[in-house]
């Protein structure tokens, strides 16, 4: 397979995004996100930890990093015929959905 065949593959494959949730479970508080591709969002989060999250550093430092659970609460398949933007789109308001889930309080 040369190169341009490579890229043709990579372009065409299945990409799967949607929406996840770090759960501190000693604070009992939910960090909700969305990624285009929700694969390497797991990865991340398996490799560096919560603390790659603003929003999550502070009490990842104060609990070593202990703590935090990750969670696909919800796949999005990217349409075939449908753009970047309106992918992300859906998914930004697929999380807006899954906020709304959650009392303010339980929320980063």
């Amino acid at each position: 397979m040369d190169k341009k065949e490579l890229k043709s593959l990579y372009k065409e494959r299945m990409q799967i995004g949607g929406v996840f949730a770090i759960h501190n479970t000693m604070k009992r508080k939910w960090y909700i996100d969305s990624a285009k591709n929700i694969g390497a969002a797991k990865n991340r989060f398996e490799h560096f930890g919560a603390g790659t999250y603003a929003k999550l550093t502070g009490d990842c430092t104060a609990q070593n990093g202990e703590g935090f659970i990750f969670e696909v609460v919800e796949e999005l398949h990217k349409g075939e015929l449908q753009s970047e933007k309106e992918f992300q789109d859906d998914l930004l308001l697929l999380k807006t959905m899954w906020i709304e889930k959650f009392s303010e309080q339980d929320l980063y």
